[in-house]
């Protein structure tokens, strides 16, 4: 007989049968969302003795019914002859050997019905077409061996108590996905049996190294075991995506790609400890040195810290700190480069700059044209500043604004020349204010706004305002 996954042999075993909760669990879902049956009929008859009106002898051009659905009902007349009428009336004869491939189409959709009908007086369901498989593998509490009961047809049980029958011809994406499903069981109950502790949501993925990793899906569809210290574990994708996921990489990284791996191991023999999932990117602020691993300079890169952090990143690993660090050395290079130009890098111990008349705030560029985030160039008083998000964000922020008030003097020569208001007239940021300069002059809400920059920056106690 054919291996079945029992409520012995899977992990979240649920009360036996006969517990009240179960009943009760199963009795609200199946009113909801299952049916019994597919309310069709299906006989067999010897031939000869069959007196229904015959149809019409099916050719080398009729095609089976598109699913189990569109049947009204099957009859097998003998062993060479089937009939069936399908919910729109027609009615079909199909002989084995004149048409033998549509015979066993219908043979088996007969049987799959046979099976279907014969499951609900078992107490099971039948669920919509359009149903979708459980989310996840620790749903079910067990799932019974495809074929088991006739050929396309699967049967199995949630844990809440539910329970499901299937027929390919029915619906065969559920079908096929519960199939898959039952194979991942049976490699997780497989890897069990062989001591591997299956884990799910809440577990987190292991230190890199000590760690050997096998083959993705080679105990089932979408499951993965691994080995750390000794201890042996069991995960399904679908239990944990991220940890699944997080494994694979980490198994092809190790076997391969030998210069990804040896640029990581070069960094560690070197000091540097590899990032992994929790690992956090520092403030921008923060960096102080990085560096390409030369034989993998597109899946490799590694960082210091001013407080001594030495980190060394995989992209394969660890794909969006990879980006996020990556994306701090180019703007960091640039900033160097444009240090080179003349420009000087603002702190964040000076003044917030006072920007007027004459001056001028533009956005950095990388070598292609590209706007780099978080780079603005300033020249203000004949000297050359790049202010950067990262480092001085009040500064940056009082850059951007003063970027956008110029570019509304552009827009305003070319509104005046169609006679419409320019920006004075329609930008709050502009309008006078009642509270009055030294001068008696009153300020506008730029004005007050960066005084309020000020001393929200002499008052706080962050060294980057």
């Amino acid at each position: 007989m054919a291996q079945e996954i029992t409520r012995e042999n899977v992990s979240n075993p649920l009360p036996d049968a006969g517990d009240p909760r179960a009943d009760g669990q199963r009795s609200g879902r199946w009113q909801s969302t299952l049916s019994r049956t597919l309310h069709l009929s299906q006989k067999s008859t010897p031939s000869g003795d069959d007196e229904s009106k015959p149809g019409e002898r099916a050719d080398a051009d009729t095609e089976a019914p598109r699913n189990l659905n569109d049947y009204n009902q099957i009859v097998t007349i003998g062993d060479d002859l089937i009939r069936y009428e399908t919910k729109g009336g027609k009615t079909v004869e199909v002989d084995r050997h004149a048409t033998p491939a549509l015979f066993e189409t219908v043979k088996q959709d007969a049987s799959q019905m046979s099976a279907l009908n014969q499951s609900g007086e078992d107490g099971y369901g039948v669920l919509p077409p359009d149903a979708e498989p459980p989310g996840k593998l620790s749903d079910y509490r067990f799932i019974a061996p495809p074929d088991e009961v006739a050929k396309g047809v699967i049967r199995y049980e949630m844990q809440n108590g539910t329970r499901v029958v299937v027929a390919e011809r029915a619906n065969p994406e559920l079908f096929a996905a519960v199939k898959k499903d039952y194979e991942s069981l049976i490699g997780i109950n497989k890897s069990e049996a062989d001591g591997y502790q299956r884990i799910g949501s809440d577990a987190t993925p292991p230190p890199y190294y000590n760690t050997e990793v096998g083959a993705p899906g080679e105990m089932g569809p979408e499951v993965i075991r691994y080995e750390h210290d000794g201890e042996k574990f069991v995960v399904a994708r679908s239990d944990n995506p991220e940890l699944y996921d997080y494994l694979s990489e980490q198994y092809a990284t190790l076997g391969g790609n030998a210069e990804h791996q040896d640029a990581i191991d070069i960094a560690v023999e070197d000091g540097a400890t590899i990032a992994g999932a929790d690992t956090e990117a520092p403030d921008f602020n923060d960096y102080k040195r990085f560096h390409w691993q030369n034989d993998a300079r597109e899946d490799v890169i590694r960082y210091t810290t001013h407080d001594g952090k030495d980190v060394v990143v995989s992209k394969a690993l660890t794909p969006a700190l990879f980006e996020t660090v990556s994306t701090a050395q180019q703007t960091w290079d640039r900033i160097h480069e444009l240090e080179d130009d003349g420009y000087k890098l603002r702190s964040a111990d000076e003044d917030i700059p006072v920007l007027g008349k004459g001056d001028s705030v533009k956005s950095a560029t990388d070598e292609h044209g590209d706007v780099i985030e978080g780079l603005k160039l300033v020249e203000v008083d004949g000297e050359k500043f790049v202010v950067s998000k990262g480092v001085t964000p009040e500064h940056f922020e009082a850059a951007s604004s003063f970027q956008q008030t110029s570019s509304e003097d552009v827009i305003d020569d070319v509104f005046a020349d169609h006679d419409l208001p320019g920006s004075e007239e329609t930008n709050l940021m502009g309008q006078e204010t009642t509270v009055e300069n030294d001068d008696g002059e009153a300020k506008t809400v730029t004005e007050l706004y960066m005084e309020k920059l000020e001393e929200t920056a002499e008052n706080s106690d962050n060294e980057n305002l």
